[in-house]
This record gives structure tokens, C-alpha cells and sequence, in this order.
């Protein structure tokens, strides 16, 4: 009997240490952590978050510190494109794409955010991270502690925010929805 298919790998371990509670980022660095969400049932609030979105833009020109990620991700005949735009200081710094077939949207938006994040956690001079996404929601499960599909991504993030808050004490990360008319 082959007995590796019995072993319980790590990223779907309920008692893997970054899943322990006490120990999650959301619970150590939850101040550190923001998501800014849109509520798109009124003109009015789509007006106001778009401000918000602008004046955070505005900020980020003028900040060496602040890394902007866009990621956005697409099927069409089964093949996911996923894309990320990582901007620093006016400057694309880097533009990553990706494609894959036979995947569900949920794990595509994961992975492009996953791509953006531990792209900017590598650079030494980063203090602030700004995530602009229209899969906010899922952005949002990155920081869920139940066991589910996606667990293998969502793990790999949080190895990379750990060692991004660990670095500067006033680190942040914060999730923007981008308004999708889709």
C-alpha cells in the first residue's frame, strides 16, 4: 500500500501554526490590515469611494514608500488570464501575466493577487501596500482561518504579510474594490 497519500500536507493542516488562533495576521496585525469595500447600490457611495480612490492615488505619487498592486483576472474558453501591475512612484515597476486553463475564477483572483504581494514584500524600502482589486470579497478570505479549496494560495500570502509586517512596525497593506460595471 502506497501510505504518502495518508499524510495531511501542511497548507491543509488545521494545525498549521499560521492557522493557530492568536496567531493569525488578522489577530496580530489587525490595524495593520484594511478593506476598503464600495457599496455600488448607490451613485452617491460609487462617487465617494472613487474620491477616496483618487486622493490615495494622489498620495501615492508623491510617497517613495507606497507600492500600488492592480490585479485583475479574466476567463474566456477556459483560459484564465491574470494579470498584476505593481507601481511605484508613477513608474510601472513591473507587470506580470499569467495564464492558465481548466482553473475557477476564485483561485485566478487569488494567485493575482498573490503574484502582486510577494513581489512588493521583496522590496526593502516598502511601507505601504496598496491592493487595488475588483475581488474583494476574495481578497477578504485571505485572512479566513477555515479550510477551504483555495488554502494552498491563501497560505503562501500570509507567509509573505508575515514577513512584510515583521520587517517595519508601521507596515500596512490595504484592499481597495475597484468598481467592475461588468
Amino acid at each position: 500500500m502506497n501510505n504518502w497519500l495518508n499524510k495531511v500536507f501542511s497548507t491543509f493542516n488545521s494545525f498549521n501554526s499560521i492557522l493557530y488562533l492568536g496567531c493569525k495576521l488578522i489577530d496580530i496585525f489587525s490595524s495593520y490590515i484594511v478593506f476598503y469595500n464600495v457599496d455600488c447600490s448607490s451613485n452617491e457611495s460609487k462617487i465617494s469611494h472613487c474620491k477616496k480612490l483618487d486622493k490615495i492615488i494622489l498620495e501615492f505619487l508623491s510617497d517613495l514608500r507606497m507600492f500600488v498592486i492592480i490585479s485583475d483576472m479574466s476567463i474566456k474558453n477556459n483560459v484564465a488570464s491574470f494579470i498584476s501591475h505593481i507601481h511605484f512612484f508613477n513608474n510601472l515597476l513591473k507587470k506580470t501575466l499569467h495564464y492558465a486553463i481548466n482553473i475557477i475564477s476564485t483561485e485566478a483572483k487569488l494567485f493575482a493577487i498573490r503574484c502582486g504581494i510577494s513581489q512588493v514584500v521583496q522590496i526593502q524600502l516598502v511601507l505601504d501596500i496598496i491592493v487595488i482589486t475588483d475581488a474583494i470579497n476574495i481578497a477578504k478570505k485571505i485572512f479566513d482561518p477555515s479550510i477551504y479549496l483555495h488554502q494552498q494560495q491563501v497560505i503562501a500570502i500570509l507567509k509573505d504579510l508575515r514577513v512584510f509586517f515583521n520587517k517595519h512596525e508601521d507596515n500596512t497593506i490595504e484592499f481597495w474594490n475597484c468598481l467592475n460595471d461588468k
